[in-house]
This record gives structure tokens, sequence and C-alpha cells, in this order.
């Protein structure tokens, strides 16, 4: 009888032992699934997930789900009052769980109108943030590093865009600016290699240094009506890039602009456009022909270096020099046309351009031999050369 009631105890032990297991394995699940980013002093909108599925099914019943308004808001986010004391800007992501968040338009009845510098910086629980209408500003950094965010809707409301906003998002596929935004900052999509095409707004003026700088996917880019400067390496390495139409409005072409956009074809000009710098489509290996309007002034240094495919050039009436290796390395190159003012060309600027034949001159050839010539430019001397 001992040794049957010892085997009877053994298996009752054994049953509340696989029952406590259980429970701590079903408790661990749901402390995981409450938390994915940690701790901290938040100020949080005081609903449960249930009652957020509760108010996703009432929205979903209402109208158009893709709707911002009709987006359930996403619970948790730390928020803090601005400066203003009349309105709220998203401090952090908080606590909030979601992979995909909707930032709410009001916070305690005020609205919200601004997400923090850094907000949302290096979140590896993101994948797409839909923002309402009414924020205007987005900060510096505030999305940056946050490899895994792939969708970022923002509405017509936002203003102001900061630097490095969306720095190294390298998963970011879609973005959508709004229409008021004057500035692209310095280093906003830099390294987001999964973007394939953006639409820039009309209101843009100004693309910032490095902007778009190895966004190695992207193939299009659509670029307003307002544009007047793009900053030294905004479409650096841009390896996908196949063809951009400049506005009337653009002014200057900064340094290395463009540099290694190697399946670069076609570029196309405006008519007021005036400085072109340092090798700022440098090794644009596809690009084919190449037609300067006849406002340009500076066209700079290594400017067009080893454009290999580049077969024909026409340089406008105002440019005056043309600079040290503009076009060196210009292999296919066979027919230049050359301005009447240009007075000067650089050492080298036309080396290496073995197959070119033809020089047309919008000149004299008193003008042509009065002309300062460098070194290293025997094709250009060499080739065939008509008066127009």
């Amino acid at each position: 009888m001992k040794k049957i009631g010892k085997s009877i105890f053994a298996i009752l032990c054994a049953c509340v032992l696989s029952m406590s297991f259980f429970a701590c394995d079903g408790a661990t699940d749901n402390s995981d699934m409450g938390s994915l980013e940690g701790s901290g002093s938040v100020d949080v909108s005081g609903s449960t997930d249930d009652s957020n599925e509760g108010s996703s099914d009432e929205s979903n019943s209402e109208g158009n789900s893709d709707s911002v308004e009709e987006l359930p808001a996403s619970k948790n986010l730390e928020y803090e009052r601005n400066a203003d004391g009349a309105s709220y800007m998203v401090k952090s992501k908080g606590t909030c769980p979601d992979y995909d968040v909707v930032i709410p338009s009001t916070y305690e009845g005020l609205p919200v109108t601004a997400i923090a510098d850094s907000a949302f910086q290096s979140q590896r629980f993101l994948e797409s943030v839909t923002i309402p209408e009414g924020v205007k500003t987005i900060g510096v950094c505030a999305f940056s590093r946050s490899r895994n965010l792939r969708r970022v809707v923002m509405p017509e409301s936002v203003e102001t865009l900061g630097k490095e906003a969306f720095y190294d998002c390298s998963a970011l596929e879609e973005v959508v600016l709004g229409k008021y935004i004057t500035n692209i900052q310095e280093s906003t999509f830099y390294n987001c290699c999964n973007m394939k095409s953006i639409v820039l707004p009309d209101g843009v003026q100004f693309i910032g240094v490095s902007a778009f700088s190895n966004c190695q996917k992207l193939e299009s880019i659509e670029v307003g009506n307002s544009l007047k400067d793009i900053q030294q390496n905004a479409f650096f390495s841009c390896k996908k890039l196949k063809s951009i139409v400049f506005p009337d409005t653009l002014i200057a072409i900064g340094e290395n602009a463009f540099q290694y956009c190697a399946e670069l074809e076609s570029v196309t000009f405006g008519n007021k456009l005036r400085r072109i710098r340092y090798a700022a489509f440098n090794a644009c290996r596809a690009l084919r022909e190449i037609v300067f309007p006849d406002s340009m002034e500076e066209l700079g240094e290594s400017a067009f270096l080893s454009c290999t495919a580049l077969t024909s050039v026409v340089i406008g009436n105002g440019i005056e020099r043309i600079e040290k290796s503009t076009f060196e390395n210009c292999e296919s190159l066979t027919t230049v046309t050359i301005g009447s003012k240009v007075n000067f060309i650089g050492m080298s600027a036309f080396r290496n351009c073995t197959a070119l034949a033809k020089v047309y001159y919008k000149g004299t050839e008193e003008g042509w031999n009065s002309m300062t010539i460098g070194g290293s430019n025997s094709p250009l001397q060499d080739a065939e050369r008509e008066y127009i």
C-alpha cells in the first residue's frame, strides 16, 4: 500500500508541475506582445489593444479604410507639448508595440503637429508609418536607421523635412511627399537603397547635400517646376537612374551630384541653367548626348569625365571656359559643337576622346586661332573643323 500511495503521489506531482509549466509559457507570450520596445516614462493614450481592435472594426464599417482618419491610431506613443502650448509633438515610439504605426491627429484634445527629432530613430520593429493631416514638421533624424521601415504616407500639410529624416532606411520602398515641402535637406534619403522612384512636389526648390546619395535602386525621379539648386553628391551613385528632365527654373548642379550614375542615359537641361560644377556627371557611362543651353556660364573640371558612351556634345554660346578634364576619356565622342564665346580649353579637356571626328565652331577661324588650348588635347586639335 505504501508503494501504491507513493506512486499516486508522484503522478499528482507531475501533473501539477506540468500545469505550472504551461501557465508560465502563456504568461511569457503575453508579456512579449505587450512591450517589444522596453520601458520608460511615456504619455499613454489610455486604451488597450482590445479597444484598439474595436475601433478598427468601427472604422472599417464606416468608409475607406486607407484614409488616415479611418485607421485606428497607435497606442502608447510618447508625446510632448509644443512651445505654443496648444499642440503636441510625437516624442518617441514609447512602448507602442505596433509594426505599422498610425499617428493620431489629436492627443488629449489638442492637434498633433510635429514629429520630434530622432523620434523613431533606429527602430527595429517599425515597418510603416501613416502621418495624419495637420502634421507640419518631421524632425532631424526622425526615422533614421529604421532599417525595416518600408512605407511612409505623408500628408499634404507637411512643410518641413529635417535633415537625415530617413537616413539609412535601407528597406524604404515608398514615400509620398506633401505638396508644401520646399527643401529636401542634407542626407534626407541617404542610402534608402530599396527606393525605386520618387516624385518631388512642384514646391521643392532645393535638393541638399547627399539627399538621395547611394539610393542604388532609384530608377526614376520626377522633378517639380520650382527646382533651383541641386547640391553636391545629391544623387551620387544612384546606379539604376535612367533619365532626368530638369525644369527651366534650375540654376546650378553641384559637385559630384550625379557621379557614378552608371545607367543614366538621358539628361535634359532647362533653359536657365548656369552652372555645372566639378565632376557632376563623372563616370555616367551610359550617357549618350548632351546639349547645354545658351544660359550656361560655368562648366566645371571633370564634369563629364569618363562618360564612355557619350557621342555628341553641344556647348552653348554662354560658356567661355571648358575646364581641365571636362570630357576626358569620353572614348565614344564623335562630334562637338563649341560656342563662339569659348576662349579657353583646359589641359586634357578632350584627352583620350579617340573617336572625335568633327568639331563645329560657332565662330570664325580667327576666333579659333586666338583661343587658349591646354596640352593633351590632340583629339580636339586633330579633328576636322567646320565654322558655322
